[in-house]
């Protein structure tokens, strides 16, 4: 009766019914009178439920299976009419009485589950879920259904689990190459992952973006940095959602700097201030009652596109950060950086080039993804979802040797992605001397 759609890390849907092959037409039978009468209401009761009589589909059906002519796929053709009509709790004794004759049937567990889970029998429902799993594990439906209610009660990573599951073994049509590796990386089927991005280059050659995500999946031919064009591509792809997707995993970069440079430019009616990867603009709402000049730099059209609806900003250019950096002598008091980072590997050339766009007391202020544990040796290192992770240390020897003082250093949480936290550091920094 319904379909699976591609799971939404943290949204919760609805539970959804599994359809036994053959259910949609009534097999032919020639037997006695009495079957062949009950094999008539059956086909009234789906063309009734076809023609929108929900109520009459549901007599009929009931009035075959008093006639004798019970069967598996019957009483589970009941359950689902009766879970269309909202009648959870008979909808439950129907699928009980298929299971009884199909014990093994993992789409009448998913439907059982489904219609406890609306009746709010949680327990019961995380049972028939996983026993449906335990019977099919590449089943789809179910992983959902048990991901919307692990969801529910808050087993987040649990649940982005089988988010992952379902997202992997449903239908592949709409699922880029992007998503499917992502969601077997989580799953820890690195091999798959890996499948899926040579497979992409080998399709796309010339597709920064798979090369960028291949490079990170096998640690092979890592670059310093994401390319101009992998930055471009990526982020103009995603900014007709972007906004709505980091307000679904609790990010926190726009507050975390904004109370950052609050706290060392308080309301100043001479601060100038550059946001460095500004996006849609989200840090440009809270920064602008900090700043009499506020601007932004990204490579991505799309994005700059959507910063200039929220009017935040004096001015706004597409270019590189670490060049426009380098072409702004002493022209700003605050350098802004929020979530922009992770998409460099070495930050070195960025630090000296943000010392020489401030002031000589100028701030910069700016998170990294937290990379101590990840990448101890090198300082930094390219993780498997295309970001790049940070060693503290690494970050603080190279804002010293630039010139920088390291003023604050907050471990955060940034954002939660597939029920994990984020793991951060929010910096500031200030200019004391010309560096080296």
């Amino acid at each position: 009766m319904s379909t699976t759609t591609r799971p939404s890390s943290g949204t919760r849907g609805t539970a959804v019914l599994s359809i036994v092959p053959g259910l949609a037409t009534a097999p032919p039978n020639a037997v006695t009178e009495m079957a062949l009468t009950a094999n008539e209401l059956y086909e009234e009761a789906l063309t009734r439920f076809e023609a929108g009589d929900l109520a009459g589909a549901i007599q009929r059906m009931q009035e075959s299976l008093a006639k004798g002519a019970a069967s598996t796929e019957r009483w589970n053709t009941l359950g689902n009419l009766l879970a269309h009509a909202q009648r959870f709790n008979e909808a439950a004794s129907a699928f009980r009485r298929a299971l009884g004759r199909s014990p093994r049937s993992a789409s009448i567990w998913n439907n059982l589950g489904a219609v406890l889970l609306r009746d709010q029998h949680v327990v019961g429902a995380e049972c028939a879920f996983r026993r449906a799993i335990s019977l099919q594990e590449s089943f789809h439906e179910a992983h959902q259904n048990l991901a919307l209610l692990l969801d529910g009660r808050g087993d987040t990573l649990e649940a982005a689990r089988h988010h992952c599951l379902a997202f992997v073994h449903g239908p592949r049509a709409g699922k880029t190459p992007a998503m499917l590796g992502t969601a077997y990386y989580h799953l820890g089927q690195f091999e798959e992952a890996a499948r899926v991005y040579r497979d992409w280059v080998l399709a796309e050659p010339e597709n920064p973006v798979a090369r960028h995500r291949l490079a990170a999946c096998l640690n092979e031919d890592v670059p310093t940095r994401g390319s101009d064009d992998f930055v471009e591509q990526s982020f103009d792809a995603f900014a007709p959602h972007f906004d709505d997707h980091l307000a679904g995993l609790a990010y926190c970069g726009p507050e975390t700097v904004a109370a950052a440079v609050a706290r060392v430019r308080p309301v100043d009616a001479s601060a100038r201030i550059l946001d460095v990867g500004c996006g849609t603009g989200l840090c440009g709402t809270v920064l602008r009652p900090l700043a009499a000049q506020l601007d932004g730099v990204d490579l991505s059209s799309g994005m700059l596109d959507r910063a200039r609806v929220r009017g935040c900003y004096d001015r706004l250019e597409k270019v590189e950060l670490t060049g426009f950096l380098e072409s702004c002598r002493s022209a700003y008091d605050v350098v802004v950086a929020a979530d922009t980072f992770n998409y460099f590997g070495d930050l070195a050339p960025v630090f000296r080039a943000a010392a020489q766009a401030l002031e000589a007391d100028g701030h910069l202020v700016f998170t990294i993804e937290d990379g101590r544990e990840a990448c101890p040796e090198q300082g930094w290192c390219l993780a498997v979802h295309g970001r790049y992770l940070h060693a503290p240390a690494t970050i603080e020897a190279w804002l010293q040797a630039a010139g920088f003082a390291v003023h604050h250093a907050r471990p955060l949480a940034l954002r939660r992605e597939l029920g994990q936290d984020v793991a951060a550091v929010v910096y500031t920094a200030q200019r004391v001397g010309h560096g080296r």
